[in-house]
């Protein structure tokens, strides 16, 4: 099935010829969806910690802080085109008043930290004169100032470099606010996944911070990439009769989080980039990731990855929750669920808690030498979706995500922690709540 032209395409991106059958033999053969045992519950899976268990752990992650054991890692290479998704369709839609998160958007504009640089880049001096622009008829092309080149293109830039927050009259996007807050946190150096386009707007905002916290970057790699398919699971070709590659996703990360441990990163949290809220609030957050920590450690080196999961009630966010699947403990997103089943529907609707990625984990045995992370996948964790190429349909598929499939075999611990320390920026409309504001 594979041409010696398509042999010489996978070496280039270091797929070898036997995952791409693995991966054609997925479109063919779909894997079995997960099967739910049960939801884990508080007092079954999931800990609800005592005051002085809490003062306990938290003092346990401070020693694991003072030792400088700890990096945190942000996957932080999507970009923000999701979240402002409402904004784009009300520009480009036949409406000629604006409503819902639109509205509010621009009723609401002088509480977006991003606000003087939207100013000025619709060519507007005073606010006076902006607020009747954003209510006057020609409020799409406010949006076209905010949304694409050349205003501010905050449409088709990574969430990492949008301006979340007002500090004292100081704009900070969420990557300086996540450093800010590793750095309050103790932790020792900061990781951050990018996108190639992007990374040099990564580079150029470090650089200007100048922060104390040594920080890298990384792009996913090309070996993580996966083919397409036809219906039938054989090859999807361009043109050219070449193999079409798409990205793996977010279980892509596994291979840089591998890296991040094969450089001497041994314990590692993890969070996403729009999960930080106004400085205000850290203290709360910042205490649990303590307490994250200090079970952690508690815990010690075992036979395989430890994860200390961090879960907060289930508001309705859309999302992934903690499941017992196969006797383990697992998160569980509901497209890896066959919610056809009226009992597996029923079992996932039962859920109490989130899974908001508020992770804190060891990834060495022992002898603080570095797991094959690859080992405790589960492979056949994938997700298949409908894409198109050039307007032609094809199958895609994403790698186990990062923490579902990609760590099905980590020893797992849920912990319940406020829901107050989850925060995150889905809509451009979430920068207006509360805990995002001064």
């Amino acid at each position: 099935m594979l041409t010696a032209q398509d042999l010489q395409d996978l070496n280039l991106r270091g797929i070898t010829p036997s995952e791409a059958e693995r991966q054609l033999g997925l479109f063919r053969e779909p894997p079995a969806p997960a099967r739910l045992d049960r939801p884990a519950l508080v007092g079954d899976g999931i800990l609800r910690l005592s005051d002085a268990d809490q003062s306990k752990y938290e003092q346990l992650g401070r020693s694991l802080l003072d030792q400088g054991k700890v990096t945190k890692m942000v996957p932080a290479s999507g970009a923000a085109t999701r979240m402002f998704k409402d904004l784009l369709a009300a520009q480009s839609g036949s409406s000629g008043r604006p409503e819902g998160a639109v509205a509010e958007t621009l009723t609401r504009a002088e509480h977006f930290a991003f606000y003087e640089a939207w100013k000025k880049a619709a060519g507007v001096a005073s606010n006076e004169a902006f607020a009747a622009l954003l209510n006057s008829d020609q409020w799409r092309n406010a949006l076209t100032a905010l949304l694409h080149a050349p205003g501010l293109n905050y449409a088709s830039l990574p969430k990492a470099l949008l301006a979340f927050h007002r500090i004292d009259g100081q704009v900070r996007t969420s990557l300086e606010e996540q450093l800010r807050e590793g750095l309050e946190l103790g932790t020792r150096h900061a990781h951050f996944t990018v996108s190639t386009e992007h990374r040099s707007g990564f580079e150029t905002q470090l650089a200007a911070l100048g922060l104390p916290l040594p920080t890298s970057l990384s792009e996913q790699s090309p070996s993580t990439d996966t083919l397409a398919a036809e219906a039938d699971g054989s090859p999807f070709r361009d043109t050219h009769g070449r193999l079409v590659f798409r990205p793996g996703g977010h279980g892509a990360l596994l291979h840089n989080l591998q890296a991040l441990v094969q450089g001497g990163h041994g314990h590692v949290i993890l969070k996403n980039i729009d999960n930080i809220a106004h400085p205000r609030m850290w203290p709360v957050a910042l205490r649990w990731k303590r307490i994250l920590l200090g079970l952690l450690h508690e815990l010690g080196p075992q036979d395989c990855p430890v994860r200390v999961a961090g879960v907060v009630p289930n508001t309705g966010e859309p999302g992934g929750g903690p499941f017992w699947v196969d006797g383990r403990l697992q998160i569980v997103e509901s497209a890896q669920v066959n919610l056809k089943d009226p009992s597996q529907k029923a079992l996932f609707n039962a859920s109490t808690h989130f899974n908001p990625v508020d992770l804190a984990c060891r990834l060495t045995d022992a002898q603080d030498r570095p797991f094959d992370l690859a080992e405790f996948r589960d492979p056949k964790a994938v997700f298949l979706s409908q894409k198109s190429f050039n307007g032609r349909p094809l199958q895609a598929l994403e790698l186990p995500g990062l923490w579902n499939g990609a760590m099905a075999h980590w020893k797992t611990v849920f912990v319940e922690v406020p829901l107050e320390t989850f925060n995150p920026v889905k809509t451009v409309v979430d920068l207006l709540k509360a805990a995002h504001q001064p």
